[in-house]
């Protein structure tokens, strides 16, 4: 089996350990950056306390080379940059390839409408299978968690128990198959997690001010966010309510997520995750003082294929978000982006972005038909 990865960050560095040690898969990587990488990859297994090394045939940034003959191609790229990094490429894909996503949230579905012509088939993971760190770019990263179960969707969604085993023979983690991809797409991890975080710490940074040392992003995490993290949540699952015609049940809240029920519970069970510790908020040095690093992917991914994403369907079933409006409205006056014009949610920013209203779809049966 041909097996392209394309991205090298931490989760794509796993996923070449992981197939390139098992027999009968030949790997490659597309990376924009190929004269970092080897031939071998390493892995440490924090969990398992083991090592383990993978092999990777192909390292190149070339697409030409490897993506024509791939059987499956795993993409872990930041959601805003796969339209430019993959999809830009992806006509180059044979008929019946696999394309998985890792996440498959940020809209790329709507990217993949050639793909499918074609008889591709796309799928998508709800959160990445691994929390994991480089060690050593191109060269070993650190294992630090492993899912013990993935929630996987497929288009179309009667594929998706063949791209369930598919994941279970490839990456020996069991999974869970999903019943359409929008569960995927309104999954509530980094487009709520992430967005409601940065709103609590940074809302009231003003220019020319900041932090005398960085903020962690987890460990000092406080009730403001958790508060917001709640709200949010809750209006995506008012959204899921609202489209009744399918099942969404496969979005679960953060509330059961996380098993926390309060503010301050959520605020206790975040703080506690191991593999969260010692990951620093996006901040830069500035004139001595620590400020938001605005141009970080947190705030270039997170807000626009996120939270923007979520705020589209929201609008087509007609429902109010005002904690989701207040961040992104946040957002547009900090990134002087425009989401919002005469108070509606239509502004310049929105028109190149991967949302379903530039995609065709206007009305809730829309949906339904798009994505059963």
């Amino acid at each position: 089996m041909q097996i392209c990865v394309v991205g090298g960050g931490n989760i794509g560095t796993v996923l070449l350990g992981a197939l390139g040690r098992q027999k009968g898969s030949v790997v490659s990587l597309l990376t924009s950056r190929p004269g970092a990488w080897g031939h071998t990859v390493y892995v440490e297994d924090t969990e398992k306390c083991t090592t383990y090394m993978g092999k990777v045939r192909m390292v190149t940034d070339n697409p030409e080379k490897i993506l024509p003959e791939a059987d499956v191609v795993f993409v872990t790229l930041p959601s805003n940059v796969v339209a430019r990094k993959f999809c830009a490429y992806a006509h180059l894909l044979k008929p019946g390839a696999a394309v998985g996503f890792i996440p498959g949230t940020g809209g790329v579905e709507f990217y993949c409408q050639s793909l499918l012509e074609k008889g591709c088939k796309v799928f998508g993971l709800q959160r990445v299978p691994y929390i994991a760190r480089v060690k050593e770019y191109g060269k070993s990263v650190a294992c630090l968690s492993t899912k013990p179960q993935l929630q996987v969707a497929a288009i179309p969604s009667d594929w998706t128990p063949k791209g369930c085993a598919l994941l279970e023979e490839l990456l020996k983690i069991p999974c869970k198959g999903l019943a359409n991809y929008l569960t995927v797409t309104l999954t509530p991890s980094n487009p709520v997690l992430h967005t409601a975080r940065l709103y609590g710490l940074f809302h009231a940074y003003q220019a020319g001010k900041g932090w005398e040392a960085p903020i962690g992003f987890y460990d000092q995490w406080d009730n403001f966010s958790s508060q917001i993290l709640l709200q949010c949540d809750q209006e995506l699952q008012n959204i899921c309510k609202a489209f009744d015609g399918m099942d969404l049940s496969g979005v679960v809240p953060l509330r059961k997520h996380y098993e926390a029920d309060s503010v301050q519970a959520m605020t206790d069970k975040i703080k506690s995750i191991q593999s969260f510790q010692g990951i620093q908020a996006p901040m830069i040095l500035h004139d001595g003082k620590w400020i938001p690093d605005l141009d970080s992917r947190y705030f270039e991914e997170d807000f626009p294929y996120g939270l923007r994403i979520l705020k589209s369907f929201a609008l087509l079933a007609r429902l109010q978000t005002p904690c989701m409006d207040k961040l992104l409205l946040w957002y547009q006056a900090l990134k002087r982006v425009a989401f919002f014009k005469n108070g509606q949610f239509t502004g310049e920013g929105l028109k190149h972005l991967p949302l379903p209203q530039n995609n065709g779809i206007s009305t809730k049966k829309d949906v339904y038909a798009f994505y059963c």
